[in-house]
C-alpha cells in the first residue's frame, strides 16, 4: 500500500496499472490517495512487500525524473484523477 497526496504521482501509479483503493477526503484541501498492487485479489505477504518496493521505486524514479511512462496512459490517468477529485465520492 502506498499513500500520496500528490495528484501527479497518483496519476503515475494509475498509468502504470496500480489500483486506487481509496481516497481519504478528511481534509478536502489535502486529499490522500491510497494505492495497492495491480492484483484485484488478496495479496500475500511476499506480493505485498514486492508491491511496496515497486511503488517506492516508482516514487524515487518519478522524483528523479528518470521514470518512463507512456504519455497517453499518463494523460488518461490525469483525467481520471481530476474526475476522482471533483466527484466527491
Amino acid at each position: 500500500m502506498k499513500i500520496t497526496s500528490d495528484v501527479y504521482l497518483a496519476s503515475t501509479y494509475l498509468a502504470l496499472g496500480y489500483k486506487l483503493q481509496e481516497v481519504d477526503r478528511k481534509d478536502p484541501r489535502h486529499m490522500k490517495f491510497i494505492f495497492v498492487g495491480k492484483s484485484d485479489g488478496n495479496l500475500g505477504a511476499i506480493q505485498e512487500a514486492t508491491t511496496q518496493e515497486n511503488l517506492d521505486t516508482i516514487e524515487t524514479q518519478w522524483a528523479n525524473r528518470s521514470l518512463m511512462v507512456n504519455a497517453f496512459d499518463q494523460a488518461e490517468a490525469i483525467k481520471r484523477m481530476k474526475s476522482v477529485i471533483h466527484s466527491g465520492n
